[in-house]
């Protein structure tokens, strides 16, 4: 949906400075199986522990609004109208920053809905319309800039934890998979080129 002109990664984020890594302190509800990863060494020692293969972490984003900071919960709700069985993402990085659990990193889920969903992790920016809820015309603002700079924060230690665990893994968005879809919203290649001197093997993924 929207354009499918990918901005650079200057347009993105001009600020070249970044604060460190905060995670706020989230348990969920008592009766919420989606819990909440509160810190960088949690993270890393749940990527330390997945037991199936991986060979790449495919990054969506969840198609909403600025206003919209949503959750695995309500992922989920949408993802069941769609005929699957529950959320398909393993990781939610939610408005804030804070960084929230979906289907288990152990199982496969369907996120791309191809034969590379066997081998991979999904994770979920929230955001794709630099609009609030209402806007007529929305998918004309679709956009990494609804991406905020804490959710970057929190994708920056997700990659790092992978690229500890798998050092050879392929880190890439949706929209490098799929040419239906422009979703993150940006060069996912590029970027962690740029951030982690990870070049691509792919010319074409």
């Amino acid at each position: 949906t929207g354009s499918s002109e990918v901005p650079a990664i200057n347009d993105i984020l001009p600020d070249p400075e970044i604060p460190s890594f905060n995670i706020p302190f989230r348990i969920g509800s008592p009766e919420s199986k989606f819990t909440y990863i509160n810190s960088v060494e949690e993270l890393r020692a749940e990527i330390i522990g997945i037991k199936r293969p991986i060979s790449e972490v495919v990054v969506h984003w969840t198609d909403t609004y600025s206003d919209k900071n949503i959750g695995s919960e309500e992922i989920e709700t949408f993802q069941k109208t769609q005929g699957h069985s529950g959320i398909q993402y393993h990781y939610v990085i939610r408005r804030d920053g804070s960084l929230q659990r979906g289907e288990s990193s152990s199982n496969f889920t369907e996120h791309t809905g191809n034969n590379r969903d066997t081998y991979n992790i999904g994770v979920a920016f929230v955001g794709g319309y630099n609009c609030p809820s209402g806007t007529v015309n929305a998918k004309n603002y679709a956009s990494a800039r609804s991406l905020t700079r804490a959710q970057f924060n929190t994708f920056d230690e997700i990659c790092e934890g992978f690229y500890l665990k798998f050092p050879g893994i392929q880190i890439l968005g949706h929209n490098d998979i799929d040419g239906e879809v422009i979703d993150p919203g940006f060069d996912v290649r590029d970027y962690v080129e740029a951030k982690f001197n990870k070049e691509s093997l792919y010319k074409d993924p």
